[in-house]
């Protein structure tokens, strides 16, 4: 799979391109959602590592997203911005997956063992801290080392370095880049972007209180007024996603009439939110 394979309608079928309203929005979340959903189905019952590593990355990306949609809802105008970049590090790291698997066949497996090594330098360094002697410390030791072992990993290996994604020469920068489109575009602007709200931040702080004209602050309690993009943003990679996993799909063998019918289908969609 190349850095951009992607099948279009012709231009005469596509509708008008434009930042969508909420209503709009709201009519291809449904469609995203249920894109997603075709996706999950089309994988169980996962029985290889690969299969069972996209399974839980689409349900991870599925209740994420219904999770954005309620809280947007719900007035909150903070959430969405932080859901949404976990939406976005999900949808890089699983579509980088698909597209990479078959020149990277140990993949699923490098991504299971980051996991495992996280956990070891969680236990070493509890065995180190202040607290090492209570119980409670020790018996959550003891349920992660039981959970590596069961693992099939060595818990008394030394410990390498942690790089700066799940993969361990890869980084998510050069994972976007290496996808082109939306994934590079939405990492140089919206994926920086979304660190003001997620990392302690001056410029999101000063959001949160009101300013007097002698430059006195108090609290803004009250929700700001919510914006649109990033549920547009979130939206865009379900549906890149969920095209992702329908070309994958037809390189593995799949009936390709009907997965096409369904990447013109997510493209149009897909195509309804830019602008």
């Amino acid at each position: 799979m190349g850095q951009k394979q992607q099948t279009s309608l012709p231009s005469t079928e596509l509708p008008e391109a434009k930042i969508p309203s909420r209503e709009e929005l709201l009519a291809i979340a449904d469609e995203a959602h249920a894109y997603i959903k075709q996706c999950i189905a089309e994988i169980e019952p996962a029985e290889e590592l690969g299969a069972q590593v996209q399974l839980g990355m689409l349900v991870k990306l599925l209740k994420t997203y219904h999770n954005l949609l309620q809280i947007a809802d719900n007035g909150d105008s903070d959430t969405p911005l932080i859901l949404s970049r976990i939406i976005y590090e999900f949808a890089l790291s699983l579509s980088y997956m698909l597209v990479n698997d078959v020149e990277e066949p140990d993949i699923y497996e490098k991504f299971r063992q980051s996991a495992l090594v996280r956990s070891h330098i969680m236990v070493k360094n509890a065995k180190k801290s202040v607290y090492r002697n209570r119980q409670s410390t020790k018996d959550s030791n003891a349920a992660v080392e039981v959970m590596l072992l069961s693992e099939g990993y060595d818990i008394t290996q030394k410990l390498p370095d942690i790089p700066k994604s799940w993969h361990p020469t890869i980084t998510y920068l050069k994972m976007a880049h290496s996808l082109g489109d939306e994934f590079k575009e939405f990492y140089d602007t919206f994926y920086e972007t979304t660190s003001i709200f997620v990392h302690p931040n001056w410029l999101d702080l000063k959001k949160q209180l009101v300013f007097d004209s002698s430059g006195k602050a108090t609290a803004q309690l009250l929700n700001r007024p919510q914006l649109i993009l990033p549920i547009v943003t979130a939206t865009c990679l379900m549906l890149r996603t969920a095209e992702i996993c329908h070309i994958k799909r037809i390189q593995s063998g799949g009936d390709k009439n009907i997965h096409t019918t369904l990447i013109q289908a997510i493209n149009k969609s897909h195509y309804a939110l830019h602008n």
